[in-house]
């Protein structure tokens, strides 16, 4: 059943009123669970004639063990009366708890009052069915796995060799939330497991500073927004080919959400579908009560557009729980005794049972006027091309991640020559020549700069300016649709124009002071104009703001104002300063002479910035 409540009462061989200390532990034998997933201690003190009554979550079917004892530290004689166990609650009879992606609503649900039994034929149970959603579930799937054998050190009896297996897995938060890494089958299980436990793992940041670790019973840590994060989990075996199975281990990234998301409650389908009548409410009639063997049908709509994280894409999960009993503490573990006073123990999150519900998180939503793009609504005559371009990008870029560039290439011929002058076209080939430029110490410099030059030249700078400052109203479509096409426009000019700062920084810190004059000059030239038509479009520093600091700061160290440049980079000080920021400021204080604030930011460094990981 859903709960049981106890009501101990006591009373006492001496004349005074002595209150007693008592401690009160349930616990349940569930088969592949751990007996603290069903374990109870309740601490509590009881004075004679007193009736304390604790209500319990319990499993169906499972026999449950209830033992009263007088703590250690409250001596004297007690005498329990009588001790009783009250068993209620309401029960969900559904196939599925999960919801799919793009539902509009939730599949039917059915509340029934299962129990039965002689001494109390009709025993009533309280409706009040809650949902709530709490956490956003990601997969992360391996990004590099490596098995090997660890060394003397590490082995088991009679010279027996242990294997170690290290996953890898990348990922990046849109904003600050607490987190908490679970690993399908191994998480939580520790005698029942074969591994010996679930991995132990560590997340560190884009610096290779770690950030904290777990291990089987991960807690929730609180990580701050960024991008380069990475997980390393070790899992620990004799046997290979175990391990050699679990190489494409995923790992669940649970995400608690800023604000609950609330679900609204419907007795049909077609009122959670369109939101019609049958909702439930403080004064509907949802607040009744189901007598044994009564059932009642139960449906959710899905959540609102506006409560679902903007971060949330197509194959995450929105996870939460659903309540559906408010039977109040009325049968329990009791000790009776002459005119007795009842003490209602505080609830607990495992008074009433929660049953898990999973809402999968589908496509894009669709706005008013059937086009989810800016645009499809500005001109939806062209909706086909426009899905095959979008279509054609979404390859690219997955090949650009995968980092396969002769592939890109091909595609990216045929891309271009179907529109030539589509922008995003255009940006992602400078993406892919920056990418590529990462591994070769000699890069074509003038290619990249040729490429930033294409994306510049095709954007219109008019065009956004009239369309992105003047206010808009936000209740026509067309100047809204316009306003979002001239803020895509700006981001893709400033990443081109950070992309050739970028490639032109790299290129003058590499040139020595005996090199081409005529060249440098060129290149400060370029680096120069690029960043005030940079500062033009990002004057605010809202958009790329850590990437547009660096370039200030870089810019003033040219220019000889070390003091500048340390202005610049103070918002990006802090725990996660990446490793650029940090080279920089390290040069514009050697510039200031300011060598003992270098020393000590060198002592610090083997921490901020590790040159590798630690081992497990």
């Amino acid at each position: 059943m859903n709960f049981a409540n106890h009501f101990p009462s006591s009373h006492n061989e001496g004349k005074a009123p002595i209150i007693r200390r008592f401690v009160i532990q349930t616990v349940q034998t569930v088969k592949e669970r751990s007996p603290n997933d069903t374990r109870l201690t309740f601490y509590d003190s009881v004075a004679a004639g007193m009736v304390l009554c604790k209500q319990i979550c319990v499993e169906d079917e499972q026999t449950l063990e209830i033992c009263v004892s007088q703590l250690w530290s409250s001596p004297g004689t007690t005498v329990v009366d009588k001790v009783r166990v009250i068993f209620g609650g309401l029960d969900v009879y559904s196939n599925s708890l999960n919801v799919g992606a793009g539902s509009l609503c939730s599949d039917r649900f059915d509340i029934i009052n299962r129990l039965k039994t002689n001494s109390t034929p009709r025993t009533p149970c309280l409706c009040d069915p809650k949902a709530v959603l709490t956490h956003l579930e990601r997969s992360l799937a391996p990004t590099s796995t490596i098995l090997k054998a660890l060394g003397e050190r590490d082995r088991l009896p009679n010279n027996r060799q242990i294997y170690e297996l290290i996953l890898t897995y990348n990922f990046s938060l849109a904003e600050t939330a607490e987190l908490k890494i679970h690993f399908p089958g191994l998480s939580g299980h520790v005698y029942e497991s074969a591994l010996e436990g679930g991995p132990f793992h560590m997340i560190f940041d884009s610096n290779k500073k770690l950030c904290f670790t777990a291990d089987c019973y991960p807690s929730a840590k609180k990580l701050e927004k960024g991008k380069g994060y990475v997980l390393r989990a070790a899992i620990r075996h004799e046997n290979t080919s175990y391990l050699d199975e679990l190489k494409n281990l995923s790992a669940i990234l649970r995400i608690k959400l800023a604000s609950d998301v609330s679900l609204e409650c419907f007795s049909t389908q077609q009122g959670a579908l369109l939101g019609l009548a049958d909702k439930k409410t403080k004064n509907s009639s949802w607040n009744d009560v189901l007598f044994p063997g009564e059932k009642r049908p139960l449906y959710f709509s899905a959540p609102k557009r506006g409560s679902i994280p903007k971060h949330a894409v197509a194959g995450d999960s929105l996870v939460g729980s659903v309540t559906i009993d408010k039977t109040p503490n009325r049968g329990g573990l009791e000790f009776s005794g002459k005119n007795p006073r009842v003490k209602r123990g505080p609830g607990t999150d495992r008074s009433v049972k929660r049953y898990s519900l999973r809402w999968e998180v589908g496509p894009a939503l669709v706005r008013d006027g059937g086009a989810s793009t800016p645009a499809q609504r500005k001109d939806k005559k062209p909706a086909g091309d426009h899905v095959k371009y979008k279509a054609q990008l979404d390859e690219l870029r997955t090949l650009l991640k995968d980092r396969q560039f002769g592939e890109f290439d091909e595609k990216y011929r045929v891309a271009v020559g179907q529109k030539p002058d589509y922008v995003p076209f255009l940006s992602i080939r400078l993406e892919r020549l920056e990418e590529a430029a990462k591994d070769n110490p000699n890069p074509d410099v003038d290619e990249i700069l040729n490429a930033a030059d294409a994306v510049v030249e095709k954007i219109s700078t008019e065009d956004i300016a009239s369309t992105l400052y003047p206010v808009v109203d936000s209740e026509d479509e067309s100047e809204v649709s316009a306003r979002e096409e001239a803020e895509k426009n700006r981001r893709m000019l400033s990443q081109a124009l950070l992309r050739k700062l970028r490639i032109v920084k790299r290129t003058l810190d590499a040139m020595k002071d005996d090199d081409d004059v005529d060249k440098r000059t060129s290149y400060e030239q370029t680096f120069e104009a690029s960043f005030k038509q940079l500062r033009k479009w990002n004057a605010d520093m809202t958009a790329m703001s850590a990437e547009v600091s660096l370039m200030t700061a870089e810019r003033e160290r040219r220019r000889s104002r070390f003091a500048c440049g340390l202005k610049a980079l103070g918002s990006l000080e802090g725990a996660n300063a990446s490793k650029d920021m940090l080279e920089l400021r390290r040069r514009l204080l050697l510039a200031l002479n300011w060598r003992h604030v270098v020393e000590y930011e060198d002592r610090w460094k083997l921490i901020r910035n590790p040159k590798s990981y630690p081992l497990f």
